[in-house]
């Protein structure tokens, strides 16, 4: 008999969308232990950054305090009070797409959590416990009505989670990620737990520049550290037009650890995709078509990727309004439409320098497969 049969209207169960968030984070944060609850953490830094990313926001503080309560205040814009106030859409309902859905997740599976926004000439202030609100949002009259700014203070729920306390270092090491990758953006850290108290304040100007010198340190360059930016009008094949933002930095040298990353909206995708790529494909047709230009080179074998990505340090940062992944966790990109321009600009990189650079760059991975 079918086991289905039987089965009654009583026995089917409604779950509203916090409901369904509780009942199953992993599905939403990849599991319930640490990594999963630093994943929580990290999808929210992911939000901030966005605003960041636009030019709205200039600082970032992250405190961790006793009895893991968590704090990150920043200076940006926030998101339009009528629309998303009114009714605590923000936090109460998953927007389909747009900015609110990891904030809804996070405010589900918090145990309590504060929410103060700034901005509009007043301070919008909620409560929540579990995702549920204690009371309507108050607005209070600021002193400065330029004033503005959003601060969260939370407790991640301890029946959910396996652990709530969080890792000083990774949550460092991610903040220190979104400094280079937004130049300009200081992300300051502050660990204010009994024992524990340390401080970090990342800045990075020069952005993507900037970390793939840190990753080179002391070692002996070949060829100039190189950074590319630019924003691309791009074409779908169904007529959709957008902008599309790449940042290239690179450096090839002799002697430091091979580092090679690739991120999309500031998030990093570590089974890469369509942007590594292009990225690999680019700089290798261009380095092979160079060594065509040189006698006493170009008799040599082809290079191939496993000769370049040992002394090269590199880091493909893509912003990309509709970005389509393997699947929810980010790990790879799929859009094919990032091709065309990131092999452009690599190409515009080797071709920029000068003859004498090629020429000491190519003799160098040449000699490094023998």
């Amino acid at each position: 008999m079918d086991s289905n049969a039987s089965r009654q209207s009583e026995d089917i169960r409604y779950l509203t969308p916090r409901d369904h968030i509780r009942l199953r984070p992993g599905m939403y944060f990849g599991s319930v232990d640490s990594r999963g609850l630093h994943h929580l953490l990290y999808d929210l830094f992911d939000h901030i950054a966005q605003e960041a990313i636009i030019g709205r926001c200039s600082e970032i503080e992250i405190e961790l305090l006793v009895d893991d309560w968590v704090i990150i205040r920043d200076n940006s814009h926030g998101l339009p009070v009528p629309h998303y106030w009114d009714n605590s859409l923000i936090w109460m309902e998953i927007p389909i797409g747009g900015s609110g859905d990891w904030l809804f997740s996070v405010n589900a599976l918090s145990g309590e959590l504060h929410v103060k926004y700034d901005r509009d000439g007043f301070r919008w202030e909620q409560t929540y416990h579990a995702g549920i609100p204690d009371g309507a949002v108050t607005k209070t009259p600021l002193d400065n009505s330029q004033q503005r700014g959003r601060n969260l203070r939370f407790r991640v729920d301890d029946t959910v989670f396996e652990t709530v306390t969080f890792d000083y270092e990774r949550i460092a090491q991610r903040a220190q990620e979104l400094a280079y990758l937004i130049g300009g953006l200081r992300v300051n850290v502050h660990d204010r737990r009994a024992g524990q108290i340390r401080n970090n304040s990342f800045h990075y100007p020069e952005g993507l520049k900037a970390w793939v010198a840190d990753q080179v340190g002391v070692a002996s360059t070949v060829g100039p550290l190189t950074r590319v930016q630019r924003q691309f009008d791009v074409t779908r094949h169904f007529g959709k037009t957008f902008k599309l933002g790449v940042d290239i930095a690179l450096q090839f040298s002799i002697g430091s650890t091979s580092h090679i990353a690739n991120y999309v909206n500031a998030v990093e995708t570590p089974l890469g995709g369509t942007h590594l790529e292009a990225f690999k494909r680019g700089l290798m047709r261009e380095l092979n078509h160079a060594s065509q230009q040189f006698e006493d080179i170009a008799l040599q074998p082809a290079l191939v990727w496993s000769d370049v990505e040992l002394v090269l340090t590199a880091i493909i940062a893509v912003l990309h309004p509709d970005p389509i992944f393997a699947d929810w966790t980010r790990v790879q990109l799929l859009n094919e439409e990032v091709g065309e321009p990131i092999e452009g600009l690599i190409r515009e990189v080797l071709e920029s320098l000068p003859e004498a650079e090629m020429r000491g760059l190519l003799k160098h991975l040449h000699r490094g497969r023998s």
